[in-house]
């Protein structure tokens, strides 16, 4: 792999500083130091492991992991999911939707722990001579033709090259590239919805059958969706459930709510649905995820000058969509590829980069808010619409439909 010193395209080697120690950042420098360029990780956070939910990695993003050697490691600890099964909350199956085949891409779509993903570019970080500093709260961005400069809030600065803003979807960087670009501050948007999730030992659960049921089953309902599915590396149910709450319930109430009063409340919503729902929720001990859905309204612009954003900091995508890591990984590696064709002009490299990526990224957002409106609360005639509508679109769909999510390969990294 090529060094700072020893790649031609850089012969005076670049310091990149990177914000944000999540899933872009890691991946980033990855593709960084293939590119021959030096790079440091700032996160805010302190190291934690088993922190998140559980997610969907598509082929695209598996193919990205693969070029990085990563992929078969994450394929040890994740289930496959070529499809999604879906159903009302009556029992009816309303159809079986592909997610993402072997046989078509290469890799299959798969259900995985976000923090097996994390800790896994993580690892490689490290092996790579990567540091990542921790506890490093960015507090502002300074910028000239020359350089760029970050403050903490520990006092300390650092000065580089280039700025990477990595730093999820209330980004400071963000603010800084849109202020600098002479644009206005975007807040993230609320999208009306809030995620709850978690994991229960198979144990816990011993009368249901992971081989009777399909790799993942999402019902939809009056009141929401409700979706599990089983992680065969760790014996564990997955499930997490979707629905509408105002913003002061999302970020308030559900919370901070207890446990058991949250569980009360789920089994309220969905409790009547059909097994095993009723009886993973009741098998569910606690801590759960609480995640309030935002996303981000298209960018007039994803750098300024020697500052460039990625994954959710330059586009977050509402879950909903099941691409968010999947995009923030071919971030990583278009920017890779574009400042290693381009050496020290870095301005041309990130330019390249964006329009590479804006109307990929467009197309996934808009879709990713309209599978939302799907999990909204809705009346007798509205679920029956939907139902009619998904069973049509089940039996409509091929996988040849689903090319242009899945198919998508950076090529030359």
């Amino acid at each position: 792999m090529p060094t700072a010193t020893t790649n031609p395209t850089h012969p005076t080697p670049l310091k990149a500083l990177i914000i944000g120690g999540g899933i872009a950042g890691p991946a980033c420098a990855l593709f960084l130091h293939r590119a021959g360029i030096h790079s440091t990780i700032y996160e805010s956070h302190q190291f934690a492991t088993n922190i998140g939910g559980a997610l969907g990695l598509a082929p695209n993003g598996l193919r990205v992991l693969d070029s990085l050697g990563l992929a078969d490691k994450i394929l040890e600890k994740a289930s496959v999911m070529e499809e999604m099964t879906m159903r009302n909350h009556y029992g009816m199956t309303l159809g079986a939707f592909p997610t993402g085949k072997r046989s078509r891409y290469g890799f299959p779509s798969v259900l995985v722990h976000r923090s097996s993903v994390h800790e896994t570019l993580v690892q490689a970080t490290k092996e790579a001579g990567i540091t990542i500093e921790y506890g490093k709260k960015l507090l502002r961005v300074e910028e000239t033709d020359e350089k760029v400069v970050v403050y903490f809030d520990d006092g300390t600065a650092v000065q580089g090259d280039i700025l990477f803003g990595c730093d999820g979807i209330r980004s400071t960087v963000r603010d800084h590239v849109l202020a600098f670009s002479g644009h206005e501050k975007r807040e993230p948007h609320y999208t009306g919805l809030v995620g709850v999730g978690g994991f229960i030992p198979s144990s816990l659960v011993p009368n249901i059958d992971p081989e009777a049921e399909p790799p993942v089953i999402m019902t939809h309902g009056p009141s929401g969706i409700f979706a599990y599915g089983y992680l065969h590396a760790k014996n564990e149910w997955i499930w997490w459930s979707t629905f509408e709450a105002t913003e002061e319930q999302a970020r308030g109430d559900i919370r901070s709510m207890p446990d058991d009063e949250l569980l009360r409340k789920l089994f309220t919503k969905h409790g009547t649905w059909p097994s095993p729902i009723p009886e993973l929720i009741k098998a569910e001990t606690g801590p759960m995820v609480r995640l309030p859905i935002y996303d981000v309204d298209p960018l007039p612009v994803w750098h300024s000058g020697r500052v460039v954003l990625t994954g959710d900091a330059a586009h977050a995508v509402a879950p909903h969509s099941g691409q968010g890591v999947s995009l923030a990984l071919e971030d990583a590696a278009v920017l890779g590829k574009c400042l290693r064709k381009a050496g020290t002009e870095v301005r041309a490299a990130f330019v390249e980069y964006e329009n590479a990526r804006k109307a990929r990224v467009t197309m996934v957002v808009e879709e990713g808010r309209r599978r939302g409106q799907a999990k909204k609360e809705m009346g007798f005639i509205a679920c029956w619409i939907r139902d009619i509508v998904m069973m049509v679109m089940a039996w409509w769909l091929t996988d040849s439909a689903l090319d242009e999510w899945f198919g998508y390969t950076v090529d030359g990294i």
